[in-house]
Formats: C-alpha cells, structure tokens, sequence
C-alpha cells in the first residue's frame, strides 16, 4: 500500500505539500521496512495529522480496512495515482471513521480544515446547491 508509486509521484507530494498555506512541516515516519509510507504533517493553527500514500488504482473498503494502526481518525489516505480514485463505499465508510480519502487537489482542500474528513469538493458542492 504505497512501496509501488512513481519515484516522480513521491517527489511531487513531497515539494507541494510544503508549498500548502496550512502546512508547517512535514515528515516521513514510516520505516523502509513497511508496505506503506505515512507522513506526519504539522499544520498551522490546526492539528498534525497522517497521510498514507496510497498506490492503488481503485482504493476500496478493503483497502480502507487493510490501514496500518497508524492511520485513524482525522488522517488522510492520499490515492497518488492520478488517475487513481477509491470506491464510494471506502469513501464513505472512511468519512464515517473520519479518515478522509482523495487524489491530490482534494487532499490539499481538505488540509485546510480542522477536520479534514467533512471536506466537501467545490463540484460536490455545485451539485448539491443544484440540486437543492
């Protein structure tokens, strides 16, 4: 769960993470022993969390409960494959323990909350006020 991702994929998530309003620092915690790689992010005026990167096509409940210990309420499972994204069910069975799940944009969205697990997408947004 994140030893197969694109060396440029790594490097990428590592460069902008720190480039983010919200982030202090962020660091690697996981050792070179792991199947995963968790980084432990210190936010600004918000509290640290984790974010696990994920190297999976289609991140699904399985996979949401294949998480190493590490991971709980208020973290995040970053999908690093761009064209990557996780189940509605993992989605929402994630929300529920308060992890939330996503591709890049959606991480960075999240990070600027204090509970990153309630962040709702600007086009999730638009069809929800369309709707209403």
């Amino acid at each position: 769960m994140g030893r197969d991702i694109n060396h440029q994929l790594i490097q990428f998530f590592e460069c902008n993470i720190l480039e983010h309003s919200k982030v202090a620092s962020a660091k690697r915690i996981d050792d070179d022993t792991e199947d995963y790689m968790i980084y432990k992010v210190m936010r600004t005026g918000l509290p640290d969390l984790r974010i696990l990167m994920a190297d999976q096509y289609d991140f699904t409940e399985t996979d949401l409960n294949s998480l190493p210990a590490q991971i709980s309420r208020g973290d995040i499972v970053y999908i690093a494959d761009p064209n990557g994204h996780a189940s509605s069910a993992a989605f929402s069975q994630g929300k529920e323990r308060g992890i939330y799940i996503g591709r890049f944009g959606v991480v960075f969205g999240a990070l600027n909350l204090p509970e990153p697990w309630t962040y709702i997408p600007p086009d999730e947004r638009k069809k929800k006020k369309k709707s209403s």
